[in-house]
């Protein structure tokens, strides 16, 4: 059979196969610049004399290949929000024009519409919206903290796709950052009060608290942070005091309670009460033990000799020193008993100490120490903070010198550390008060968790390694668990992080040869507040693994009878493959197979699947593919040809010819020998008699079987 091609007008970028009627390619074929389909006629003859033939309408369709994947650049960014940023801010977005906190690019060098994109979030949040024109992240919901705790972290993978193909992903990290606008302010920073004596309990004082932020900025409520036991009750809501006995001058002069607010978003305000008692009409609480002394002494007295005691006592409970003293005269003196006579001291003074930004509520930070010589109440030491403690971040023991964070520690963002100046100052119950005052530096520093991704990771890792098999833990924490983790890759979904707890592993199967080095960006994000974030180099060494290719030995060419059954062994391939386990199993394929032949896929044996008669061709060329079952896998090919030898049945109608011209011709069968190269094959075809020649008619030629006399042999003449 011949075929050939009908008239071709233009641009033509195929060939056709006159033999087999295939076609090829002869050039690119381009969908942006050339035609999109192809139409024209094709003509078969055949080769007999007179020549038939018929013909065909085909029409060839170009179909327009995604050649580049969407890309995305940068491939990440970070977003820090506060959560009372209005709805409908535009986060990020492709577009310069439309007031996007951030703006990234999305490209795709597809021609016409295979270059058209859409966008897609594969981890989306509700409270944010993604516009599948452009890539443009929205505030569609509020993202107001409904819980006590500093940040919250949320992170988005929007994809840009093609109609076919979609992009790496593109993460969007945002961290919203609970914003509390106000402190709690009490209606006064100071209040004053004065009782009369005998006042009785249930005095309010409306020391009142309040907070302008709404959710989690709101008024979590007052609390005591000095007080007298028992004296006063505290409603917790609202700040109000009231008192819970009656006001006893004896007792007491007066009472100081510093109150503490505190909103939901950890800010914290002080308000001091003084409360002052009256003393009853004329009243004097000291008297003395008579209304006169007398004492006798000599001229000859030694200097302080003791010449008498005067005694003298005080109704005030609180009160146990009397001081007493002796109007100016020359010759006596008299002994204070236990006067107030020294000021207490700071051992040692001035101090500076290291917070980190991230500590505690309650973290005891500092020990003062501060004695006094006197004795009794006259040295007895009292702790206050009377000057910079800014938003009343620290709090100090009255009685123990402890000093504890009682609010958050925030530098400011990018300063490594913010000094705090406090004024310690340490008083004894003496009368007079005596005080001293010492400086003390707290120097608030960032938390330096993060610090130790600046110096970046190297691992390394078999090229044979399994998927989920760990390469390395990364840690950005000890102190602080809530910290998350993310890899953005030069070649993505190669490895894969957990995002809480730092483990590497595989995601896919590695090779040397191909890609001996990775090397990553690891992020790990703290989500304590105030949020940090820190970056370093992750490089991944792939180790190479000796593997070997299967080998075959001592492969030759084996020459079989068409009447060889199924089932039959043709070939049995003797191959090795020296790795060891899997990667030294071997897998055989045969790369055709004439639809008669098969081939064991673990042994490598060549056998009869169908019947050989079913075929034409004497010889058979093979191609014998062994594989090895690493991964990935490395393999051999072998070429074997199979050379069949028929043993053919002359037709009925042949027959007939032989019994005509010899009447005592009993068996009609003839052995045609097919050689090597022969590829033409007797079959039940229309035999013509000619003397003593019988001519085999084929499609493609003609043969002359030459018949001797009462011999049943024939030769296919060559």
């Amino acid at each position: 059979m011949t075929y050939t091609i009908g008239q071709v007008n233009g641009y033509f970028p195929f060939v056709l196969n006159s033999t087999t009627g295939s076609f090829s390619v002869t050039q690119d074929l381009v969908y942006a610049t050339q035609p999109h389909s192809y139409s024209f006629s094709v003509w078969c003859y055949d080769n007999l004399s007179p020549s038939l033939s018929n013909n065909a309408s085909v029409t060839i369709s170009v179909i327009e290949v995604d050649k580049y994947k969407p890309v995305i650049t940068p491939s990440y960014v970070f977003l820090t929000l506060n959560e009372n940023i209005p709805l409908g801010t535009v986060l990020a977005s492709t577009r310069r024009d439309v007031g996007a906190l951030s703006v990234y690019n999305a490209t795709d060098r597809n021609a016409g519409p295979q270059g058209v994109l859409f966008y897609t979030s594969l981890y989306s949040d509700p409270r944010f919206s993604v516009d599948g024109t452009f890539v443009t992240l929205t505030v569609q919901q509020s993202l107001i903290v409904d819980y006590i705790g500093a940040t919250t972290f949320v992170n988005i993978v929007i994809n840009a796709c093609d109609p076919h193909v979609c992009s790496s992903d593109f993460n969007i990290y945002v961290t919203i950052l609970r914003q509390n606008d106000h402190y709690p302010m009490f209606s006064q920073k100071v209040y004053s009060v004065t009782y009369n004596d005998s006042t009785p309990p249930g005095q309010v004082i409306p020391s009142i608290c309040t907070d302008q932020d709404i959710g989690v900025g709101a008024l979590q409520g007052v609390v005591f942070l000095n007080t007298t036991p028992g004296v006063f009750s505290l409603n917790p809501s609202t700040g109000v005091l009231t008192t819970s006995i009656s006001m006893d001058y004896r007792r007491a002069r007066g009472y100081t309670v510093v109150l503490l607010c505190r909103d939901t978003g950890g800010l914290t305000n002080t308000s001091t009460v003084y409360v002052t008692i009256s003393p009853p009409p004329n009243y004097n609480p000291l008297a003395f033990s008579s209304d006169s002394y007398v004492f006798n002494v000599s001229r000859t007295t030694p200097p302080l000799y003791i010449i008498g005691q005067i005694m003298a006592t005080d109704e005030v409970i609180w009160s146990t020193t009397l001081v007493y003293s002796l109007q100016s005269n020359p010759y006596f003196i008299i002994d204070s008993l236990n006067g107030n006579l020294n000021s207490p001291v700071f051992t040692p003074g001035e101090r500076s100490f290291d917070i980190n930004e991230l500590s505690p509520i309650g973290t005891s930070v500092a020990t003062f120490q501060c004695t006094d010589a006197d004795n009794g109440t006259n040295g007895q030491i009292s702790y206050s903070i009377p000057g910079g403690n800014i938003h009343g971040a620290f709090q100090i023991n009255q009685v123990t010198d402890v000093v504890e964070v009682v609010n958050l520690l925030i530098p400011p963002q990018n300063i490594a550390s913010y000094p705090y100046q406090l004024t310690i100052q340490c008083s004894d119950h003496g009368v007079p008060i005596k005080s001293n005052v010492t400086l003390a530096y707290f120097n608030v520093y960032q938390d330096n968790a993060l610090r130790n991704f600046t110096s970046g990771f190297i691992a390394f890792v078999n090229e044979n390694a399994n998927i989920n098999d760990t390469v390395i833990t990364i840690n950005a924490s000890f102190q602080y668990p809530s910290t998350y983790y993310f890899i953005h890759e030069s070649v993505p979904n190669v490895f894969t992080v957990d995002t809480n707890t730092g483990v590497v592993r595989v995601a896919a199967h590695l090779d040397h040869d191909t890609v001996p080095v990775y090397t990553m960006t690891v992020v790990a994000i703290r989500s304590v507040y105030p949020a940090r974030n820190s970056s370093a180099l992750l490089t991944i060494y792939v180790r190479a693994v000796k593997k070997y290719r299967p080998q075959c030995m001592s492969i030759f060419n084996p020459a079989i009878l068409n009447t060889t059954t199924v089932g039959s062994t043709v070939l049995q391939l003797s191959c090795s493959d020296t790795d060891p386990g899997i990667n030294g199993i071997m897998v055989f394929s045969l790369s055709m197979n004439y639809g008669v032949l098969g081939i064991n896929n673990d042994t490598g044996a060549i056998y009869i699947s169908s019947p050989l008669d079913s075929i034409s061709h004497s010889v058979l060329n093979l191609t014998v593919l062994v594989s090895d079952r690493g991964s990935p896998p490395l393999s051999n090919s072998y070429p074997i040809i199979i050379f069949i030898t028929f043993t053919a049945h002359i037709p009925p109608v042949f027959s007939d010819f032989l019994n005509h011209s010899d009447s005592t011709q009993t068996d009609g069968e003839a052995t045609v020998t097919v050689y090597p190269n022969d590829a033409y094959i007797v079959s039940n075809k229309k035999i013509s008699q000619e003397s003593t020649v019988y001519e085999y008619i084929d499609s493609h030629d003609t043969r002359a079987i030459e018949l001797t006399s009462f011999k049943q042999e024939a030769k296919m003449d060559h």
